[in-house]
């Protein structure tokens, strides 16, 4: 009687594991340009939402003050003028938000707007104002 022998087979052959990594590797290189444009529309949204925010803080200053400030960070810390003092109720936004190189403000009594609020990102070709819609 001849006896055959069997060999249980546990796992997966190279080969195998090979071919899984190769197809996931071209899922992910599929998703990563999307993934990636997601995130550059977020962090544009986001931008321009924080600019919103302050231009709102802008106006409620200029509101309880009577003029614009000259510098952003005249929204943090209370004017030395005693009249304007008197009117300030408190910041108006938390410094973290205006401590940025990226922030550029600027008044301009002038011109089409009272001032001028930019922000300058790397995944935007022209400074993000806060008059564009």
């Amino acid at each position: 009687m001849i006896l055959s022998k069997k060999t249980k087979r546990d796992g997966f052959t190279l080969f195998e594991l090979m071919i899984a990594l190769m197809v996931l590797g071209g899922i992910m290189a599929l998703l990563y340009p999307m993934i990636q444009n997601y995130r550059i529309s977020a962090e544009l949204r986001t931008t321009k939402m924080a600019l919103s925010q302050l231009k709102n803080a802008i106006s409620i200053y200029k509101g309880d003050i009577g003029e614009y400030p000259n510098k952003l960070q005249d929204l943090v810390r209370k004017p030395a003028d005693p009249k304007a003092a008197a009117k300030w109720v408190s910041a108006y936004v938390d410094e973290s938000h205006i401590d940025k190189e990226e922030l550029q403000y600027r008044r301009t009594p002038g011109g089409k707007h009272p001032y001028e609020l930019t922000h300058t990102s790397e995944y935007s070709e022209e400074p993000i104002s806060v008059w564009q819609k």
